[in-house]
């Protein structure tokens, strides 16, 4: 789990996830009863997915098995995913659009062209996090996305700018460099994100509030 089960709090969700990384770290049958066990009872699933660069490398086969098995679980596919794919993006876009996934996130998305091409033809949205848009190629992203596929996110605490970890309301760094791309107001893009938002998430048992800027895409993700 993402996060401990604290009961419901005003524009927090919690979700249910298996982080790829933990995979060769944890019971992987244990947590997947576990995960099949609690799955009814959230609308979100993640953080979910692959890792094939060096810190994942050894666990690629485990690590597919594991998402597979996420994926075929009852009731995933109707529900919102956060998905990790670093070094992966290829095979993540691919297993998503065989599974027929319909609400998918990828979270800092760092796959090729033709990738986002796939991803974006398939109908998955992007989370942003203050990282990427210091980043070349987080910048590169962010400028080939349309702005109805965009959710902003801290990615806090595994990101850190400034030896700082980044908390929720970190997310406004992201919006900031939105409205200075877009040439709009923070407004302007918050309305974007929110709207972006509702409509994923539109249908759900339990939507996410978008009352304030700082829940404009937050609940999502590691």
């Amino acid at each position: 789990m993402l996060f401990p089960l604290y009961g419901r709090r005003a524009g927090v969700r919690l979700a249910l996830g298996l982080h790829p990384l933990e995979v060769e770290k944890v019971d992987v049958r244990r947590e997947l009863d576990l995960f099949r066990a609690y799955a009814s009872h959230t609308s979100y699933i993640g953080e979910i997915g692959l890792d094939f660069s060096r810190d994942g490398k050894r666990s690629r086969e485990p690590q597919g098995q594991a998402f597979d098995a996420v994926l075929s679980a009852p009731g995933v596919l109707d529900k919102v995913l956060t998905v990790h794919s670093r070094a992966a993006a290829k095979e993540i876009v691919q297993r998503l659009s065989d599974a027929g996934a319909r609400r998918a996130i990828l979270h800092w998305f760092a796959g090729s062209q033709r990738d986002l091409e796939a991803a974006l033809e398939a109908g998955f949205y992007f989370s942003i996090n203050p990282a990427m848009t210091r980043s070349t190629k987080g910048q590169t992203i962010i400028g080939a996305l349309p702005r109805e596929r965009l959710l902003a996110e801290s990615d806090g605490p595994y990101v850190r700018l400034g030896g700082r970890v980044l908390e929720p309301v970190d997310v406004v760094l992201v919006l900031n460099h939105l409205a200075d791309r877009w040439q709009a107001s923070a407004d302007e893009v918050s309305a974007q994100l929110t709207a972006n938002l509702a409509r994923l998430c539109d249908g759900l048992a339990s939507p996410p509030s978008t009352s304030s800027r700082e829940e404009a895409g937050e609940w999502s993700g590691r």
